[in-house]
C-alpha cells in the first residue's frame, strides 16, 4: 500500500510540473496597416523567431517599421515615404522566399486613390524598393505541385472584369516559415527542453492532450477554445519524442 501511495504521489506530482506558462516578455504597440487576417506580427528568418511594428495612418505618406529579434531587441528601424493614401498591408515577411540573401524582404500593399486597390511593392529591411508588382487588391502565396512558390495578386477593371497575374518565386522557405506564412499549425521551438508553443490554431475543442510515441497518454489539459496560440511547459517530461493532440490538429515534439 505504502509503494503504490508513493507511485501515485509521484505520478500526481509529475503531471502537475507540466504545467502552461504565460509571462508577458513583451507588449508591442503598431498603428499602421491590418497586416495580415488574422493580425500577425511575428515571423521567422534566420532561423530565428522575429516580430515588426509598424507607425503611421490613413492619408500619411511616411510610414515607419520596426524589426525585433527573438529577444526583443530592436534590430532595424526604417521609414517609407509613399506618395499615395498611406499603408494598407505588410505580407509575407522572410528571408529566404523572394531571393537567396539573408536580408528581411517584405509586402507592401500600399493604398492608392482608387478604391480597393493598392501597389504591391516588395522592399527589404534597409528600405529599398526590389521590386513593383503592379495594382491589385488581394494577394495569395501557394505551392505548385512541384513544391516552388507562387505569388497570386488579384485585380479587378471595369473593362475587363477580374483578373489575376501569377509570379514565380526563386526563393525557399523553412518549415516554420512555411507553417506560419501558409497559417498552419506551428510548433516552436521544436526539440524544446522547457516550453513548447502551438500557433495558427483553427476550431478546436478546448481539450490539449501529449502522448509518448508509444501511444501512451501523459497528459490532458482544458484551454479556451478562442485561443489561437498556447504554450505550455515540457520541463518535466523524459526526453524523447512526443505527439499532442487538440481538436482534429496533431503533430510530433522533441523534448530534448
Amino acid at each position: 500500500m505504502k509503494t503504490l501511495r508513493l507511485k501515485l504521489f509521484y505520478l500526481l506530482f509529475g503531471f502537475s510540473l507540466l504545467t502552461f506558462g504565460q509571462t508577458l516578455e513583451k507588449t508591442y504597440i503598431s498603428s499602421a496597416g491590418q497586416v495580415e487576417e488574422p493580425p500577425n506580427f511575428a515571423f521567422y528568418a534566420n532561423d530565428e523567431m522575429h516580430y515588426f511594428t509598424t507607425e503611421g495612418s490613413k492619408g500619411n505618406i511616411t510610414f515607419n517599421i520596426k524589426f525585433y529579434d527573438t529577444s526583443h531587441q530592436e534590430k532595424k528601424n526604417i521609414t517609407i515615404a509613399t506618395s499615395s493614401r498611406g499603408i494598407e498591408k505588410v505580407g509575407l515577411p522572410s528571408d529566404k522566399l523572394f531571393n537567396s540573401d539573408s536580408k528581411i524582404e517584405f509586402l507592401l500593399l500600399i493604398e492608392s486613390d482608387e478604391v480597393e486597390r493598392y501597389s504591391f511593392k516588395l522592399f527589404n529591411e534597409d528600405g529599398d524598393e526590389l521590386f513593383d508588382f503592379g495594382m491589385g487588391y488581394n494577394y495569395k502565396l501557394f505551392k505548385d505541385h512541384n513544391n516552388n512558390f507562387k505569388l497570386l495578386i488579384t485585380d479587378s477593371d471595369k473593362a475587363k472584369g477580374q483578373n489575376f497575374r501569377v509570379y514565380g518565386l526563386s526563393g525557399t522557405l523553412s518549415t516554420e516559415q512555411e507553417n506560419l506564412l501558409l497559417s498552419k499549425v506551428t510548433t516552436f521551438p521544436n526539440p524544446s527542453s522547457k516550453v513548447l508553443n502551438i500557433s495558427n490554431l483553427k476550431k478546436h475543442n478546448g481539450f490539449l492532450e501529449v502522448y509518448t510515441i508509444t501511444g501512451k497518454k501523459v497528459f490532458t489539459k482544458k484551454v479556451d477554445k478562442s485561443l489561437t496560440e498556447i504554450s505550455f511547459d515540457i520541463s518535466s517530461l523524459s526526453k524523447g519524442v512526443y505527439f499532442y493532440k487538440i481538436g482534429k490538429t496533431s503533430n510530433k515534439f522533441i523534448k530534448k
